[in-house]
């Protein structure tokens, strides 16, 4: 507000004129100089006080000629106060910030001229209104030189010390009156006070000053010593400064004394008296000396004083005729004659004057029984004061028999049974608190729910069983969410397993029926051997391993007949027996007919025979030839043998590496094993099978990490930790690359996560966005909404929010623009922030040094806020920094500061709700009571919404509680717990009190944490 007035009174020269010209000044600094000159006297001992940047510099010493000439730096913001004992002082602020570009181009200007006159200082006034600024000069880019805006000249300064004698000469007359007045008069002057006080406070926000100023003039009349209507009155009158001339400020007060008035006469006349009173004491806060205005008042003060006589009066007979009624007759009686000293010539306090004198003449007669009747009463008070509760009604009954329908003592006797009755509750409810909370921490809680619902029975207002029952509910219902959850995955486990057994005993059945197929019935058996491992209830594998049983059995049968057959055709063969041997050679051939051996014998028999009976004369001279061919008989017999057997053997080798070239290695192996029947001693077919064995030992722990990895991964999917499901999908794949299963899965994660990652760039941008918008940051606002409306076209909000800011571009660019560029540092100081404190809570100081750089980094945040004047920031600083060492007096010094700085700012009563909730919250934040602290952030944020503080503490607030969920392990606080306990026992225990407060902030309501403050404290004290 103030900004839009001051802005209307931009001078070159000020106060009393020009000084000389000057040559240019050197291109560090602006020089101001001039002189000062005193109103009465010698300038000897006039000063400077200067301030940089708000931090006091040495002052500047001005010589007895007055002159001065001081150079101040570029970038700063510089405070002068001329002062000298004896005078008011008069203070200039100079702000040397310059553009870059302009320095850098030519850091030359002028010396500003600048004149000051103090005048004499009037021993006992109020000298509030010379701490005000007069003047402040600053750089121009329109004029590319330092200019100045003129709050106050000569006449409005002297106007104001004369309005700071009238107050002054009012408040010793004022104090002296206000001291004899009465209780009920003061509540009178109260009651009118607090409405001046909210009528000129309506007045203010509806930027009607000149009436908000003689409200605010008429409550600090009725009580000269409150400060803050006259805090009130010195910022209007700067306002209206600024505003008006002398001339038009006594023009616009003479129009609104004629409208006071009008407005009081119009109420009197309606015989509206306190409103009427509060005009004509608004009329005289104008205009002390207005003869109409005073009579007015005192008529109309005299009719409320008789008015407040009338209603004493009536007041102290209903008081009286109440005594009366309770038989309290001295009482009655006193009350009455103060009415009729009221009102003398009333006559019904003198009826019931006389009529209690009768009655106190009677009761006189029988003075023996009333005695011993407040005898009773006397010794039951006293017993229920000692809370001898059965005592008290003994005696309360022996006063009714001195006074039988006595309802004083019927109603104490009722009173205290009742509350007999109600301390039997209150101590059944204690006892069943104090088992409930016990039950409570032993998890018992049915136990606890059953004693908290019967303390809330008996004392159905105490809210804290109800909140325990509400938690065991919450608690209920997080256990059937975890067993819900725990059943369901189990569910998806059995599930799991139940497939991979089907997978499982499919396959095994597949190579079963393939190697059955093959007549490989050994291969074949020990397949669906492994199936009824899967599934042992499976019908078909035992089905075909009877019927492998039977052909194996059928085919030993038959070798074993075969085998027997020919050990008796050879020997018979051998032993030239050809008839028997040929018979044998026909039973072999007959088991086995697919054997060429047997056909082959017998037709070398016939053979043999058929030579023999036609060689019989040429017995002996063929006999060589036939034991020749006899020999070459038996090498190919030897010969047909070896070649069967290197058949089989290659056979079952060509079987094995073909099925181990597929992959089915129980069959590969089943195959070579077979060649190894055939060649024991062949060492192929043994390393195939050691080469299987590690294969298939590999392949079970591969699908062992397989299932393992996607169990996880589906598991990580359904709780909705996604990143840690993709990581473990993709593991799975690099496990088995040709399962499909991952695969899919990592593309509905990427979905997920993608959609995820959109909402979370909307939202966060939207609250960016937000964040522009209600700090009024336009530009950046416009841009974030631009942002979020490329991720969600068809989105609303942004659209109309750009067409918001569009309009209040249009509308107020010039302060927009300014306003982006605060909440441009705001945003950049709070970023600061908050990576300084994440630095400082990943930290692990173990030492007391540790503790010392802490609270110095503390105590440089807090003073760099302070210094920006950041009060509510600071403060937290320096209640961090007071927290991590006690003993040191810096912080709570500049935490008493800051509160009296708060105080003083406190202007409205919009301002005083704000920084009300906002002491509240960052009480209970301290004390780690997030929730309430998170209530009373809110509701400051309810009260100004443009508020930064309490936002970023309510990001804190978050921040913590996560930090809390995301330890629910224990292993943090263990770790604090644990760093507590080893400083403790080292006698650090600055230290270790820090690590108990660490491990507190995650579990508040921890009593080892509690008991290891209370030993530090025992221990340091």
């Amino acid at each position: 507000m103030k900004t839009r007035y001051l802005r209307l009174f931009v001078v070159v020269f000020i106060l009393l004129g020009v000084g000389s010209p000057a040559t240019a000044q050197r291109s560090n600094g602006l020089t101001v100089e001039g002189a000062v000159s005193v109103e009465e006297g010698s300038v000897d001992g006039a000063i400077i006080q200067m301030y940089r940047d708000g931090r006091r510099l040495d002052n500047y010493g001005i010589g007895s000629n007055g002159n001065y000439k001081v150079e101040l730096n570029y970038n700063h913001e510089w405070t002068l106060i001329f002062s000298r004992p004896g005078n008011f002082p008069r203070k200039i602020v100079v702000n040397t910030h310059v553009p870059a570009p302009v320095l850098q181009t030519d850091p030359r200007f002028p010396p500003f001229p600048l004149n000051i006159r103090l005048f004499t200082e009037i021993a006992g006034i109020d000298r509030t209104f010379s701490e005000n600024t007069v003047m402040k000069i600053y750089y121009s880019q329109n004029v590319d030189n330092f200019i100045s805006d003129l709050y106050y000249n000569e006449a409005q300064i002297k106007h104001l010390i004369d309005q700071a004698i009238l107050q002054s000469q009012q408040l010793g007359r004022e104090a002296d009156y206000l001291a004899g007045l009465t209780k009920a008069e003061l509540a009178e002057l109260q009651k009118e006070y607090d409405q001046h006080i909210r009528e000129a406070e309506n007045e203010y926000r509806n930027e009607e000053f000149l009436k908000a100023l003689d409200g605010y003039q008429a409550a600090s009349k009725i009580f000269p010593k409150q400060q803050y209507p006259r805090d009130r009155i010195a910022e209007i009158n700067d306002l209206l400064g600024l505003l008006m001339v002398a001339e038009e400020m006594q023009q616009a007060r003479a129009e609104r004394l004629a409208v006071l008035i009008k407005q009081a006469d119009a109420l009197f006349a309606s015989e509206k008296y306190p409103e009427a009173r509060n005009a004509y004491h608004r009329a005289l806060s104008v205009d002390p000396n207005n003869s109409h205005a005073q009579q007015r008042a005192d008529e109309i003060n005299e009719i409320i004083r008789r008015q407040q006589i009338d209603q004493g009066y009536q007041n102290l007979i209903v008081q009286a005729d109440n005594s009366f009624k309770e038989l309290l007759y001295v009482e009655a009686r006193n009350t009455f004659q103060k009415a009729l000293d009221l009102k003398q010539n009333e006559d019904y306090p003198k009826q019931k004057i006389n009529e209690i004198d009768g009655i106190l003449s009677r009761q006189t007669q029988n003075a023996e029984q009333l005695k011993n009747y407040e005898d009773a009463v006397f010794q039951a008070e006293l017993n229920f004061e000692k809370q001898f509760y059965e005592r008290a009604i003994s005696f309360y009954e022996s006063a009714l028999t001195h006074k039988p329908d006595d309802e004083m003592a019927t109603s104490r006797i009722q009173e205290i049974k009742d509350l007999m009755n109600e301390l039997a509750n209150r101590t059944m409810y204690d006892k069943l608190i104090k088992s409930a909370d016990r039950s409570f921490q032993r998890k018992q809680y049915n136990e606890a729910m059953n004693e908290y619902e019967h303390a809330a029975e008996l004392l159905p207002n105490e809210d804290y069983p109800k909140n325990q029952i509400s938690r065991i509910n919450e608690i209920f219902a997080e256990q059937a969410r975890l067993i819900a959850e725990a059943e369901a995955a189990e569910q998806a486990r059995l599930a799991a397993l139940q497939a991979e057994q089907d997978r499982q005993y499919s396959l095994a059945v597949s190579r079963g029926d393939s190697a059955f197929n093959l007549n490989e019935f050994e291969t074949s058996r020990m397949a669906y051997q492994s199936a009824l491992q899967v599934k042992p209830d499976e019908t078909y594998p035992q089905q075909r391993i009877a019927e492998i049983g039977q052909i194996l059995a059928q085919l030993a049968s038959a070798q074993q007949n075969y085998d027997a057959a020919i050990l008796r055709a050879d020997r018979d063969f051998q032993s030239e027996s050809f008839e028997s041997a040929k018979a044998a050679y026909t039973e072999a051939q007959q088991a086995k007919p697919e054997e060429t051996y047997p056909a082959e014998q017998i037709a070398k028999i016939d053979s043999i025979v058929e030579t023999r009976a036609r060689l019989a004369a040429e017995a002996e001279a063929e006999q060589a030839r036939l034991i020749a061919e006899a020999e070459a008989a038996e090498q190919a017999r030897l010969a047909a043998l070896q070649a069967e057997q290197d058949r089989q053997y290659a056979q079952a080798v060509s079987r094995g590496d073909s099925a181990f070239n597929l992959n089915e290695f129980e069959t590969s192996r089943t195959a070579y094993q077979s060649a190894l029947k055939v060649k024991p001693d062949e060492t192929y077919p043994q390393k195939r099978i050691e080469e299987i064995g590690s294969i298939l030992q590999e392949q079970d722990r591969i699908n062992t990490t397989y299932q393992n990895a996607v169990a996880l991964a589906d598991q990580q999917f359904n709780s909705r930790a996604y990143i840690d499901a993709k990581n473990n999908y993709g593991k799975a794949l690099e496990i088995k690359p040709e399962e499909s299963y991952p695969q899919e899965k990592m593309m509905e994660v990427n979905r997920i996560l993608a959609q995820q990652e959109l909402d979370e760039n909307y939202r966060t941008i939207i609250l960016a966005a937000d964040g522009f918008f209600n700090t009024e940051s336009w530009n950046e606002a416009r841009a974030e909404y631009g942002k979020a409306l490329e991720i969600k076209p068809d989105e609303n909000y942004p659209k109309s929010q750009i067409v918001k800011i569009d309009n209040l571009l249009r509308q107020q660019q010039e302060r927009a623009l300014a306003e982006q560029r605060a909440a441009e540092n705001m945003e950049r100081r709070r970023a600061e922030i908050e990576q300084r404190q994440q630095q400082m809570s990943e930290r692990q100081e173990m030492s007391e040094s540790g503790l010392n750089q802490l609270y110095n980094e503390y105590i440089s945040l807090a003073d760099g806020f302070f210094d920006n004047q950041r009060y509510n920031v600071s403060r937290a600083w320096y209640y961090k920094a007071w927290d991590v060492k006690p003993e040191e007096t810096y912080p709570p010094q500049r935490i008493e500061e800051i509160n009296r700085l708060v105080g003083s700012l406190l202007l409205s009563q919009r301002d005083r709700d704000y920084q009300n909730f906002v002491n509240l919250a960052d009480s209970t934040f301290r004390e780690n009571q997030l929730a309430v602290a998170r209530g009373w952030y809110n509701r400051a944020l309810s009260v100004k919404s443009e508020e930064t503080y309490p936002r970023e503490q309510l990001q804190a607030i978050a921040d913590l509680i996560a930090e809390r969920m995301a330890s629910r392990s224990g292993e943090q606080f263990n770790t604090h717990m644990q760093n507590a306990s080893e400083a403790f026992e080292n006698g650090n225990y600055n230290v270790a009190r820090f690590w108990y407060k660490k491990a507190m902030e995650l579990r508040p309501d921890d009593q080892q944490a509690k008991e290891g403050l209370l030993k530090i404290e025992e221990a340091l004290n």
